[in-house]
């Protein structure tokens, strides 16, 4: 019987220390962060909305997810709304973590209107080059109260993106603020292409 030299066990030891990082794999899970109950901010009442109307997109929770094209978006809310006064809309920013890029990328979903959801990335300011992923859809699911939205690469930052997340009571790809709002910004840097 032989024993294993020392050279042997130095050489798996280091095979172990450089071998490339782990990919992640559909379903595998990048952010879960949950929100302060309670802290939507109201902003206008004209619209006819109803103060628990514009409280119901209270983020409860954000989650993001690899999938085999890209990333998935979820944003669990207070109230999923059949109204139809109102949407409420979702918006994603993944933005660099510094002052040196330049680049962003926005995505836009609302449970109101599911085939109506949206991506652009813009590698630059000037806008020349922005790549869009218009439209996509959005899945609701009802009783999680959560919408999704699965984003394909090439509308994801190739850099490390800060991820900041709005939910919106508002006419969804309309103009103008909306009748209230809640914010999450998620904690760390995430690189999702």
């Amino acid at each position: 019987m032989r024993r294993p030299t020392i050279a042997a066990a130095v050489a798996v030891i280091a095979a172990a220390l450089v071998a490339p990082p782990a990919h992640a794999a559909p379903g595998d899970l990048i952010v879960s962060q949950t929100d302060d109950r309670n802290d939507v901010r109201l902003l206008r009442h004209d619209g006819g909305l109803t103060d628990a109307q514009r409280r119901s997109i209270d983020i409860r929770k954000v989650t993001v997810e690899e999938t085999s094209g890209g990333v998935r978006f979820g944003v669990k809310i207070k109230q999923l709304t059949t109204a139809r006064k109102f949407d409420q809309v979702l918006e994603v920013l993944l933005l660099p973590d510094n002052d040196e890029d330049i680049w962003s990328s926005t995505v836009g979903f609302s449970p109101q209107h599911k085939t109506l959801g949206y991506a652009f990335y813009s590698p630059t300011l000037d806008g020349d080059d922005v790549v869009s992923c218009d439209p996509l859809t959005t899945v609701v699911r009802r009783a999680k109260r959560t919408v999704q939205i699965d984003v394909p690469r090439k509308c994801l930052p190739k850099d490390p993106a800060v991820i900041k997340v709005g939910a919106y009571t508002a006419v969804f790809r309309g103009e103008g603020v909306g009748y209230s709002r809640d914010r999450l910004n998620v904690l760390g840097t995430y690189q999702l292409r």
